[in-house]
């Protein structure tokens, strides 16, 4: 059954921040005040993509800055290399980001 875990306010993700929340890896990026939730470890070389809230995004896409992959933000889809990062679903409560994490997340 998927919990529901509170990441942080709305004005603590200027463009991106890093978390860890249990064993789990997580990237939040902010997209035009949209909210959207990735794992934090390129499927390349299991490397953090953000550290802190240092990130490479260009337009919709973020870029892993171990090796330059590139994936979308809203879908986690590659653009260059392959593997996808997961997405996991934000919402929005009194300004409040949350985010929902399955049983047995990758």
């Amino acid at each position: 059954m998927p919990k529901e875990i509170k990441l942080c306010k709305i004005t603590d993700v200027k463009r991106a921040k890093s978390f860890k929340i249990e064993d789990f890896e997580i990237a939040l990026v902010n997209l035009n005040s949209n909210f959207f939730a990735i794992s934090n470890i390129c499927p390349h070389q299991h490397t953090r993509i953000v550290n802190g809230s240092e990130a490479i995004i260009e337009g919709e896409n973020i870029i892993c800055p171990m090796h330059g992959w590139t994936f979308e933000i809203k879908t986690g889809k590659p653009i260059y290399g392959s593997g996808r990062l997961k997405t996991f679903e934000v919402n929005i409560k009194n300004n409040e980001i949350w985010i929902k994490l399955d049983d047995g997340q990758d």
